[in-house]
């Protein structure tokens, strides 16, 4: 069950990739936020993520299945 409500940067990671194996950096996060590959909401100087719409963001990575004939 992931926490509800908006997350900093390391609770998104944690909620997202909950094995700390497969988990990516937060270095990683912050340059795929300053290339505006995740949205995200700043209030202020504080930065917060949706894990849903974090999720939904990734799905543009997906590598979908290629049929042979």
């Amino acid at each position: 069950m992931e926490p509800p409500g908006l997350l900093d940067a390391p609770g998104l990671l944690k909620a997202v990739w909950p094995d700390e194996g497969s988990r990516p950096s937060l270095r990683w996060l912050r340059e795929m936020q300053a290339r505006r590959v995740l949205p995200f909401i700043r209030v202020g100087r504080r930065i917060y993520f949706e894990p849903e719409r974090v999720r939904a963001a990734l799905r543009k990575f997906e590598v979908k299945p290629t049929v042979f004939a």
